[in-house]
């Protein structure tokens, strides 16, 4: 998912003409009017980062068929017309949302936005901007669906095992049957702050990393560098980042930095459990669908 640069973000290719041409067409029905306008989708800042096509000499362009999310005021994204023809860094979309809001100056390629919800009703899982538990209903579809079968979100009591209860964890400078620390990486650039978990009967010698406290709250006690980080990831550990939560409706993200919450696959009536962390607390509950939480996939051995 990138993000797609409009008409008001025009320094990436300032000799295009990226002026925004309204419509002012009503196409609604009812009490409901919906605005057309035509805006100019560019790459931003230069990089091609959100081209759906790159040729062996690196030029990144739009194809035919592709769509953008326009963010608007409401705070939903609105799915462009499909583009007609590629070929371009340049493309213009056309956009119909309702009458009274107004367009942000930034959209999202590819359009099928997931904000993560636990909504099992859409075609791309989380997609809802609604805080109605009725939207989120029906039985539980897997994210692995958008990827391969063979993964699949963890159950609640697979969280449990993996964070509070297995007993061969591994051996951290000394301490046995380790099995989280709360953590930042990436200390020598940009610091991230979230959970680094453990592999199964491996040894972890103390100069592999700063070692905090293991299972305690710790305030991100553990640090390691980017070179320590790939070393840990090689022997098999995983990261978790504090990457906050979404809240659907208003198309926002809190908490990031702070805290992490991550979905199960297990739901009870209107609320799904979770796994949190913060530097403070790590807990396991029960939490709405509509609440956007990260996702982190597994596979049987």
């Amino acid at each position: 998912m990138y993000m797609a640069a409009l008409a008001m973000l025009t320094a990436a290719c300032s000799n295009e003409d990226d002026t925004i041409l309204p419509g002012g067409e009503n196409n609604g029905a009812g009490d409901v009017k919906m605005i057309t306008e035509t805006v100019m989708a560019t790459d931003g800042d230069g990089s091609g980062a959100t081209r759906a096509a790159v040729d062996a000499s690196a030029a990144f362009t739009w194809s035919a068929g592709d769509e953008i999310a326009v963010h608007v005021s409401d705070g939903a994204y609105y799915t462009t017309t499909a583009l007609a023809a590629g070929g371009s860094n340049t493309a213009e979309f056309t956009v119909t949302y309702p009458d009274g809001q107004s367009r942000d100056a930034f959209a999202i390629f590819p359009a099928a936005v997931d904000l993560f919800c636990w909504s099992t009703a859409a075609t791309y899982y989380g997609i809802y901007n609604t805080m109605e538990a009725s939207d989120y209903s029906g039985d539980f579809k897997d994210w692995s669906e958008n990827i391969s079968n063979s993964w699949r979100t963890m159950t609640d009591s697979e969280w449990v095992y993996l964070t509070a209860s297995r007993t061969n964890g591994g051996t951290v400078n000394g301490d046995d049957n380790a099995r989280y620390t709360l953590a930042t990486i990436n200390t020598d650039g940009t610091g991230v702050n979230g959970v680094i978990i453990f592999p199964d009967d491996v040894t972890f010698a103390a100069d592999e990393a700063t070692w905090g406290s293991l299972h305690i709250n710790s305030n991100w006690e553990t640090k390691c560098t980017t070179a320590q980080w790939t070393a840990l990831a090689a022997k098999g550990c995983v990261f978790l980042p504090a990457a906050g939560m979404g809240v659907a409706k208003y198309s926002v993200v809190d908490k990031p930095g702070t805290t992490g919450f991550y979905w199960s696959s297990v739901s009870s009536g209107d609320n799904v459990s979770r796994f949190c962390f913060s530097s403070s607390a790590v807990t396991y509950s029960y939490d709405p669908r509509y609440f956007g939480y990260s996702v982190r996939l597994v596979r049987n051995l």
